[in-house]
This record gives structure tokens, sequence and C-alpha cells, in this order.
């Protein structure tokens, strides 16, 4: 894959908004409702910032449950994302996505789903 950013290329991070209560539910026992949403958040935009750093192409934050929620403004104007609505049903089965580049964790490289 060439270095750069590519017109064709770009990354998708879904994400639901960080609403207390709602987000990393599993978690709450130990960090609280609120505690868990702050995490929630803080996994998102470390997920973007990652994104955004690697060069790819744009990222795109596909929002749920819309992309009407501050905490999404925030994302767009901290990093220039773009924001989409989730939207109901499944995702994967509509015409049009994007195509996705998934970044290894563990830095082992990069592949394309077309």
């Amino acid at each position: 894959m060439a270095t750069g950013i590519s017109t064709r290329s770009r990354i998708a991070v879904f994400a639901k908004a960080p609403v207390a209560g709602e987000v990393k539910t599993r978690l709450i026992p130990a960090l609280g409702e609120h505690g868990a949403a702050a995490l929630h958040r803080a996994l998102v935009m470390h997920a973007i910032e990652n994104a955004a750093g690697a060069g790819i192409g744009p990222v795109e934050l596909w929002c749920a449950p819309d992309a009407g929620h501050s905490f999404f403004a925030e994302c767009r104007r901290r990093h220039g994302v773009t924001l989409i609505a989730q939207g109901e049903g499944d995702l994967f089965a509509e015409e049009g996505l994007p195509a996705t580049v998934f970044i290894d964790p563990a830095g082992e490289g990069r592949r394309q789903i077309d």
C-alpha cells in the first residue's frame, strides 16, 4: 500500500454517544455510570487519534444513535472527522458502505477490506 492519504480509502470509526448508563455497561459496577461513560469517551478519542494519525485516508465517525450529541461535534472540531449517523438496521447490508481499513493494534500492518 502506498504511503500518504488515499482519496479511495477511508477509515470508519463506529461509536455510541458517551451517555452515562448506556455505554460500557459491564464496567458500571467497577467504575460507576459516569466513570464508564468517561472511559468510553477516552477510548473513542484514542481510536480517532490513531485513525487520523495513520495517514491512510480521511476518518469518518459513524455515530449512534445519531450525530447530534455534543461529543460528536467535539470530535469533528478536534480531529476533522466526518460525522455520519449510523441509523437503524444492518449497516453492513447497506450499499455504498466505505472501504474500511483495519489497523492491527500490535502494529503488524494494515489490511484493506473492499
